[in-house]
């Protein structure tokens, strides 16, 4: 009788084990599959189309088409030593030695900067704005959150 009761219990326990490590099993593969999504989703954004932000930001109201054309900008790219080239423009305000560099949010583009350069022209400022690597018409398959975008 007790040596059958001890059976069961080991059995009982070797159930219990075999449940936890299924259990712990099955947490890790569902970390590992949110982390991989995570990954894809943040690392390699659908980006906002350059061109589209550039009506979307017209649309919203921040600026006219007329005033980015009319504005002294010089089209820049710059090649970084990943092998790809960063886009923007560098807007010059006459006889300024200051300058600042404006830099656009998540997924979008530098047209989302535009709204500020007229502020700090004011301010007498030269202005910079670009394409944050793999936005805009900037290179780079990925954003990986300044460790490569730390370095040109």
């Amino acid at each position: 009788m007790m040596d059958e009761t001890l059976r069961i219990q080991k059995e009982r326990i070797g159930m219990a084990m075999a449940f936890i490590i299924n259990l712990l099993i099955f947490a890790l593969f569902v970390s590992m599959l949110a982390g991989i999504l995570f990954v894809r989703t943040t690392c390699y954004p659908r980006t906002m189309d350059y061109y589209k932000s550039f009506e979307a930001e017209i649309e919203k109201g921040w600026f006219t088409e007329e005033y980015f054309r009319l504005l002294p900008t010089n089209e820049l790219k710059v090649e970084s030593s990943y092998g790809y080239s960063l886009h923007g423009f560098w807007i010059p305000n006459k006889g300024s030695k200051k300058s600042m560099i404006l830099v656009h949010g998540y997924k979008d583009t530098l047209f989302a900067s535009v709204k500020y350069v007229e502020t700090f022209r004011r301010l007498g400022y030269n202005v910079l704005i670009f394409d944050l690597r793999c936005h805009g018409q900037s290179g780079g398959g990925n954003c990986t959150f300044g460790i490569r975008e730390k370095r040109i």
